[in-house]
């Protein structure tokens, strides 16, 4: 997956161990689009009708780790046998 743009969000997450990073949203660069309609009636009449459209800029997102990868020390138990 390929995303750029400068736009990042950098969120921290505890579920992800430290240095991991990971996309959660590739997000878009802003967009606009022009469309033509053109309409031709049977009387030989036409009508022209233009619509524009647009797209804000959406925040790449990225989940930053927290977590620390070490584990702690596994304890035991230890039965004695009763006289």
């Amino acid at each position: 997956m390929t995303c750029g743009g400068p736009y990042v969000h950098t969120t921290l997450d505890p579920s992800l161990g430290t240095g991991t990073t990971v996309v959660a949203d590739c997000g878009q660069t802003a967009r606009r689009c022009k469309m033509t309609r053109t309409i031709t009636w049977p009387d030989g009449r036409t009508q022209v009708d233009e619509f524009e459209g647009s797209y804000k800029r959406r925040w790449m997102v990225v989940r930053a780790g927290t977590a620390t990868t070490t584990k702690p020390p596994a304890t035991t138990t230890v039965a004695t046998a009763a006289s």
